[in-house]
């Protein structure tokens, strides 16, 4: 049996910390009518989580447990244009930063546009593998758990445009 039992481990916000842990184990029954009786009993075996996509490095799975937090995970761009007048466009998809992190507020003197990521949702999928510890090589039973991350109502994007074109207007 695996627990959790729902393979949805959770609902996160972008940036919001998390931590699961994932199990298996066997029942055993037991027979109160044996001589001598026996009663029920569980054995858990050990639990390795893969990933199956690219994760930021603001995650860490360690073997059942993942934990940690989704950042830089929507496409947004942003474009900003330094006192010479260069323009500079910030994709950030898969580079573990959000376009915030990622640009240089000193060289920046305008901020042009901004293209948020319109998929405010993202799955993750981790493979759960139970295996006896003596022969880890031979899974004894698989399951696929996902994490939703979403950017509920984008405030922490919101708080950080207003606070560059804040920045900008005053460079």
């Amino acid at each position: 049996m695996w627990e959790p039992v729902n393979t949805l481990l959770g609902t996160y916000a972008e940036l919001a910390s998390f931590s699961q842990t994932v199990q298996y184990y066997t029942e055993d029954a037991g027979d109160p009518n044996a001589t001598p009786p026996t009663s029920a009993s569980r054995t858990y075996y050990s639990v390795r989580l893969t990933a199956q996509q690219t994760n930021p490095n603001t995650i860490n799975i360690s073997g059942p447990t993942i934990s940690g937090y989704y950042k830089g995970i929507f496409n947004d761009g942003l474009t900003t244009r330094d006192r010479k007048g260069n323009i500079t466009t910030i994709t950030t998809l898969g580079s573990n930063a959000s376009v915030w992190d990622a640009v240089n507020r000193a060289n920046v003197h305008e901020v042009v546009g901004f293209d948020p990521d319109m998929t405010r949702s993202r799955i993750f999928s981790y493979l759960a593998e139970a295996y006896n510890p003596s022969n880890p090589n031979v899974v004894l039973a698989s399951q696929v758990y996902t994490i939703l991350c979403e950017d509920r109502n984008w405030t922490p994007g919101m708080m950080s445009l207003k606070e560059l074109v804040s920045y900008a207007s005053n460079n």
